[in-house]
């Protein structure tokens, strides 16, 4: 008798494989389309010149010449392509900080170097003062590290006595930064200096950095990868990364602009930030803004660079501007925020609210909208079709389409059984408005850089895994194909077409390892000219009963609906006596060209395996199986 397998689009991998029963269970390059089971698109590399470091961020966009550029950001360094194909051009800024590439887990406070120097610094009573006229440490014939301290800062004290044992602060209590040069660190409001010349030595240390998730009395702290947030403002390229926190903009229109580094904002516009996005409205908006996590902050409309003083330039509120601030009503801190139609979708690392605008004299509302739903990482959430989605913690998701809901996901358990929380940082999203799909990357438990993915189809409501070493993409608009970052440095143009029906052409060399399948070219092929026991594509079912009562079955064929070309595809099949039972894996069966591939396996539960070459173009439709009635247990 023939047997409908009736498999849905997309994988189960939140139970067992019996679990999975009329489902897939497991993946690699592969999704759905129009229910059809068929690869994702092939990939080319359109670079020659690789960047320095890992390219965390992109941004493609054109100027008003219609010139296409793509920012790419990376940890240490801004580079700028003209075009796709172009040799990178250096913007780093002349003032950048450069930070962490990844992330890395330290052992305490006290245990050495970060970021090249020590956590802690003790000072002689003869060369430090606490001054609490402008609320501000000072010192003689030495210097304070800025590159271990900087604005935003928590810093703990010790070594002070008498009347002034107020100065000394311990985390959480900890004093906070708000202006540092090498003889002057000065202190926010938020605790108060009392005026002495200390009888002893001064010990300041570091107690967290103003974008860093350790607390240094922990034992296991945990320094976190720096990423870039970029925008548009008209042709203008705006960004900041969180390692410095300052915003940053270049300008295509300026005299030979690919000779000019990308400069600051503004000198009153404020640093230590964690992310900006450019609103509808025509306002920079900065959020964690001067080290304040739960801070925005936003330049007056259609200017974001005008500075003649501390209280006349492009940030500062004034009655004749539309500048200003506020802080949420948030346990957390601020991490990210998205645009979804009119409104600015606010995320921290617990919550999620709504920033409107409503003009003067407030210019912004907001509104916390939803609690324990906190984002993962500054870049994991993606906006499309007017609504955002987004990865929480242990694999979840939720989305936001005017409110916010947990998105169910068919593979979260997979995701947090093999997921490394250090390098959470690292997650991204981006969509594939090609394929109505989101994609997240992220880096998997044995992994120490991106070599995961999930996607999500928002058009067919199914999910995909697979492996994949992309540090960043981004989705077609500016150029008619998605691009990405690989981990070797170079843009890779993705959704690559087969063109034609040939075969593989014999000078292919098949991959061996997820790394060299992500920085070679992947030119989809109608069948392969010679043999592959690469099969780095496939697709494999959760279990289905074929046993006619007490009886086993065997299958003798399966019937396929496919157009894959000629010695490519092929089928295994995993048998079992029940759910608890040792698999056996059969040999590979080469799929039949006339439709009909020829099988003798037997069992009482079984799943299949559908497998390709790395590059093998096809397209499966409904599987049948034809079954016969065996013998007794």
């Amino acid at each position: 008798m023939l047997v409908e397998l009736n498999l849905r689009p997309g994988v189960f991998k939140n139970g067992s494989v019996r679990e999975a029963k009329g489902r897939y269970y497991d993946a690699n390059l592969i999704r759905w389309k129009n229910g059809k089971l068929k690869p994702v698109g092939g990939w080319a590399k359109t670079t020659s010149s690789a960047i320095d470091g890992k390219g965390r961020t992109m941004l493609p966009f054109r100027d008003n010449t219609g010139n296409e550029y793509i920012a790419v950001g990376t940890s240490e360094k801004l580079y700028l392509y003209v075009g796709a194909t172009s040799t990178p051009v250096n913007i780093t800024p002349t003032v950048f900080t450069s930070g962490n590439a990844t992330s890395a887990v330290g052992t305490g406070f006290g245990s050495g170097p970060f970021n090249g120097s020590a956590v802690y610094k003790t000072f002689n009573n003869s060369n430090i003062t606490a001054d609490s006229s402008d609320n501000s440490l000072n010192i003689t014939s030495a210097t304070f590290p800025t590159d271990d301290f900087g604005v935003g800062d928590l810093i703990q004290v010790s070594g002070f006595t008498g009347g002034a044992t107020g100065n000394n602060k311990t985390y959480p209590n900890s004093h906070r930064i708000s202006a540092i040069t090498t003889t002057k660190i000065t202190i926010d409001s938020s605790t108060s200096l009392t005026s002495q010349n200390p009888s002893s030595y001064v010990t300041i240390s570091r107690a967290r950095r103003w974008n860093e998730d350790y607390i240094a009395t922990e034992t296991s702290l945990v320094t976190s990868a720096n990423v870039w947030s970029f925008d548009t403002w008209g042709e203008i390229l705006v960004g900041c990364s969180d390692s410095d926190g300052k915003i940053y903009y270049w300008d295509p229109s300026a005299s030979n602009p690919l000779s000019n580094k990308a400069v600051l904002a503004n000198q009153g516009a404020p640093v230590s930030n964690t992310h900006i996005l450019v609103s509808k409205e025509r306002h920079l908006i900065a959020f964690g803004a001067g080290g304040n996590p739960k801070k925005i902050q936003w330049s007056t409309a259609e200017d974001f660079t005008t500075y003649t003083s501390g209280t006349s330039n492009a940030w500062y509120p004034t009655v004749t501007n539309s500048a200003g601030s506020f802080e949420i009503d948030t346990t957390g801190e601020i991490k990210s925020a998205t645009k979804v139609g009119n409104i600015i979708l606010v995320q921290t690392d617990v919550d999620c609210h709504e920033m409107r605008y409503i003009g003067p004299p407030y210019i912004y509302s907001r509104k916390r909208i939803a609690g324990s739903c906190g984002i993962i990482s500054r870049q994991a959430a993606a906006s499309v079709t007017g609504l955002a989605a987004w990865m929480s913690y242990d694999g979840s998701f939720f989305i936001y389409d005017g409110s916010v809901r947990p998105l169910a996901c068919d593979v979260s358990k997979y995701i947090a059984d093999d997921f490394n929380d250090v390098q959470k940082d690292l997650v991204y999203a981006v969509p594939n408005s090609l394929n109505n799909e989101v994609w997240w990357f992220y880096v998997s438990s044995s992994g120490s850089d991106i070599d995961r993915y999930v996607i999500w189809n928002y058009a067919e409501n199914w999910w995909s895994i697979g492996q994949l070493e992309r540090t960043a993409f981004s989705d077609v608009g500016v150029f008619s194909k998605p691009l990405a970052v690989s981990s070797d440095g170079h843009i890779y143009e993705h959704e690559i077409e087969r063109s034609g029906s040939s075969a593989r052409t014999s000078g292919v060399n098949d991959p061996l390892t997820i790394s060299q399948l992500s920085t070679n070219d992947r030119v989809l092929s109608f069948g392969l000219s010679g043999t592959s026991s690469n099969e780095m594509t496939y697709a494999e079912t959760g279990a289905f009963e074929v046993g006619v009562g007490d009886r086993f079955a065997n299958v003798k064929t399966m019937i396929t609906d496919t157009s894959a070309g000629d010695n490519a595809l092929s089928f295994k099949v995993y048998s079992a006596l029940n759910s608890d039972s040792a698999e056996t894996e059969s040999s590979s069966y080469s799929l039949g060209t006339d439709g009909y591939t020829h099988l003798r396996e037997t069992g009482r539960q079984l799943r299949l395996k559908i497998q390709a070459p790395f590059d093998q173009d096809f397209e499966i439709g409904p599987l049948r199986a034809e079954v016969s009635a065996g013998g007794k247990r």
